[in-house]
């Protein structure tokens, strides 16, 4: 069994960017996610322009615009009644924030740069692999009981951070799971070429 000072289940933006600044702390941080990389993920792909502060520091300023991703000034929010109204990120008022445009990028691309990030800090990844149980605290830390295929090992490690999502494996282990009766279907398309756009 490895001892680790972190396990962060869930190698998404969240999970990636944590492992990122713990390893720069000098911590032992092993990753872990269910999925290989890179792979294809239902998500708004959506970076705030405040975020992109965060992605500059972990990443490098302006790394991620070699990709060439949609800048976005604002957005429009629409009720199902068709009632609607546009809010820019940059408006006559004193304050401004980081950036002036948020970003837009799928996450098969955003997902890898965050992870060769965390990797060339030394982050240990383990792909397909999923959290079985948490179990009792140790010496060592919480033992993570890990599921790799038909493989069971276990880790152990002094913190671990649950960053595996909407329906997180760490949180319904822990008993802060809370999910109400609502249930979701998301769907994502990528348009191009599309005429008529502006930024209004």
């Amino acid at each position: 069994m490895s001892h680790h000072d972190v396990a962060i289940v869930g190698a998404g933006p969240a999970g990636c960017t944590a492992a990122i600044l713990l390893a720069e702390r000098g911590l032992n941080v092993t990753l872990l996610d269910r999925a290989v990389f890179p792979r294809d993920k239902p998500c708004g792909e959506y970076v705030s322009p405040e975020a992109r502060r965060l992605l500059d520091r972990v990443l490098g300023q302006g790394t991620l615009e070699v990709e060439q991703p949609a800048f976005l000034n604002g957005m429009r929010v629409v009720s199902p009644s068709g009632t609607s109204f546009v809010g820019h990120f940059t408006a006559a008022r004193e304050f401004n924030g980081y950036a002036e445009w948020g970003i837009a990028l799928p996450r098969s691309i955003l997902d890898q740069y965050l992870l060769r990030a965390a990797q060339s800090k030394g982050v240990f990844l383990l792909e397909r692999t999923a959290l079985e149980s948490l179990e009792r605290s140790t010496r060592f830390g919480r033992t993570l009981k890990l599921r790799q295929g038909q493989h069971l090992g276990s880790i152990t490690a002094r913190l671990v951070v649950g960053a595996d999502g909407l329906h997180s494996r760490v949180a319904k282990q822990l008993g802060l799971a809370r999910r109400g009766s609502l249930q979701r279907v998301a769907l994502v398309s990528h348009a191009y070429g599309v005429d008529g756009m502006s930024g209004a």
